[in-house]
């Protein structure tokens, strides 16, 4: 569970705070050119979620559990990097 925020860095250039348990990955998504809009570590309560929006599409990640959210996140981001290279060649 999650009681700290940090600041990341927006691809909208917008700094913000999210929750710090999940804020490399939200970073990493707007380094990688996938916008989030939303973001939540869950808080011990539910998933984790981030909502990720492109040009035309929106799209809910979740991370299922703390055990293996590194490895799903990771196969996600990877598809949904991809998916973002193709369609800005």
């Amino acid at each position: 569970m999650c009681d700290e925020t940090r600041k990341v860095h927006l691809m909208t250039h917008k700094d913000v705070q999210v929750d710090s348990c999940i804020a490399r990955f939200v970073q990493a998504l707007n380094d990688a050119g996938i916008m989030t809009t939303t973001s939540c570590c869950g808080h011990g309560e539910r998933d984790g979620s981030f909502l990720t929006h492109s040009e035309d599409e929106y799209r809910l990640v979740i991370i299922v559990d703390a055990a293996t959210s590194r490895e799903r996140f990771a196969e996600q981001f990877r598809e949904a990097h991809s998916a973002w290279e193709e369609k800005h060649k």
